[in-house]
């Protein structure tokens, strides 16, 4: 069925939705839609009966926005199985690791556009965490006056990463360190004697 547009006071949330919406989130959505509106494919889901399988977190957005109407898709030709099974898999498989690296270099890159961080919807934890990551372009400097010596396992320098808004300063033994970042680990080579 194609997308239509409907009041979202009229859709009908799942009573036994099994995956939570707090004022936190909901906030976050408002501002994802204040700024894009609703994408192609993010049509609320609906079954016959009008009751939501998909987008419950954005319905309650659109009618805290007070939004006259939403885009909806009905499906009429799901089983009660299916509908109860979407409803979790829909949360489930968007349940996955961030690749931190990757996603350091695009909340960096974000904010050299100067744009807000807080549109990522990320939250100030995982924010946290990308501060506490070394940029992989990131230039090392020594505060040791003498470099490590190659031949030496047991010797450590200390580098100074600066990625603008951190400066943190970290251990390394010769040619590679290792950050244990909570969730990641994120290796860095360093070339001769750093």
């Amino acid at each position: 069925m194609p997308i239509a547009r409907r009041n979202p006071k009229e859709l009908k949330p799942y009573a036994n939705n099994p995956k939570t919406h707090p004022p936190e989130q909901i906030a976050k959505i408002i501002a994802l839609i204040d700024r894009f509106g609703f994408p192609d494919g993010k049509a609320i889901i609906l079954d016959e009966n009008d009751e939501i399988i998909h987008g419950h977190g954005r319905c309650l957005a659109a009618i805290e926005m007070d939004l006259e109407t939403v885009p909806v898709e009905t499906i009429a030709n799901l089983s009660e199985a299916d509908k109860r099974a979407w409803r979790i898999a829909d949360n489930a498989v968007a349940e996955s690791e961030w690749d931190w690296g990757k996603l350091e270099i695009e909340t960096c890159e974000l904010q050299k556009l100067g744009s807000d961080l807080k549109l990522t919807g990320l939250s100030e934890a995982s924010l946290g965490k990308l501060q506490g990551l070394p940029d992989k372009s990131a230039e090392f400097r020594h505060f040791n006056d003498d470099p490590p010596d190659p031949t030496d396992e047991g010797k450590t320098a200390t580098v100074t990463v600066d990625r603008g808004l951190l400066f943190r300063t970290i251990p390394i033994s010769n040619t590679t360190v290792q950050i244990n970042n909570f969730f990641c680990c994120f290796f860095c080579f360093v070339v001769a004697h750093c």
